[in-house]
């Protein structure tokens, strides 16, 4: 039995920001958080007891563009402002 703890809050800020935005993502737990997935651009978001930041409320993203190959550690406005200018980027400029 998988025991989701305060690490899922910033997930659930990020992913409740998102659906008002009509951005696209899918949710998974992992460890004792919640990761969100983007298939638009296969990156992701965590937070969980051994992602970076967790112990501030912050989110650890993989494979965006922003990323640069490596792992970020941002605040949950940071992500959305980042998610969302990448997900109209990426889906209605290119």
């Amino acid at each position: 039995m998988t025991i989701i703890t305060d690490y899922a809050e910033p997930i659930l800020t990020v992913a409740n920001s998102l659906s008002d935005l009509g951005i696209p993502y899918t949710t998974h737990i992992i460890f004792d958080g919640l990761q969100l997935r983007f298939p638009w651009c296969n990156g992701d978001i965590v937070c969980h007891c051994g992602s970076y930041g967790h112990s501030n409320g912050e989110v650890e993203s993989y494979c965006f563009p922003w990323d640069k190959g490596d792992v970020s550690q941002l605040e949950v406005e940071e992500a959305i402002q980042l998610i969302t200018y990448y997900y109209y980027k990426i889906m209605y400029e290119e």
